[in-house]
């Protein structure tokens, strides 16, 4: 079971406007919440996805309302993208590049969101790997 539904999707737009983009087929609100999920779940390699997503069989221990709001929002955009009856383009595509910015954040350790669980690599059964995640400033040049 996903942790958003198309119930959320509807937090963000219209039923009218969801119905027309998607054309009254619910198979594309699905994948479009199946492909937020998984698009989200790249940016966290270091969090335990077991315990904040869960599976089709297990459901997420963790109920973070900050985390679906950032799947919401990668799902609006998915849907968005296919058409955009009455809605604003640019505030769509805003809202869903600072969703990119703070999930690049918390990729590398910027912004750390309060709960989210840290995966047991104690218990893994991978061997002679390590988990590095570094980052940098920006590269500079000189212009004259």
């Amino acid at each position: 079971m996903a942790i958003i539904t198309a119930d959320d999707i509807y937090s963000r737009l219209y039923e009218e406007q969801v119905d027309e983009i998607t054309r009254d087929n619910d198979a594309l609100i699905d994948r479009a919440i199946d492909s937020a999920i998984q698009e989200v779940k790249m940016y966290m390699p270091k969090y335990d996805l077991l315990q904040l997503f869960g599976t089709d069989t297990i459901p997420a221990t963790v109920d973070d309302t900050y985390l679906k709001n950032i799947c919401v929002d990668v799902a609006v955009w998915t849907l968005v993208k296919l058409g955009r009856p009455g809605i604003d383009f640019a505030i769509a595509k805003e809202i869903y590049d600072s969703t990119k910015k703070t999930l690049k954040e918390i990729q590398t350790g910027t912004a750390t969101p309060d709960g989210w669980p840290f995966k047991n690599i104690e218990n893994t059964n991978i061997t002679n790997e390590i988990n590095v995640f570094a980052s940098g400033n920006k590269r500079r040049s000189t212009h004259f």
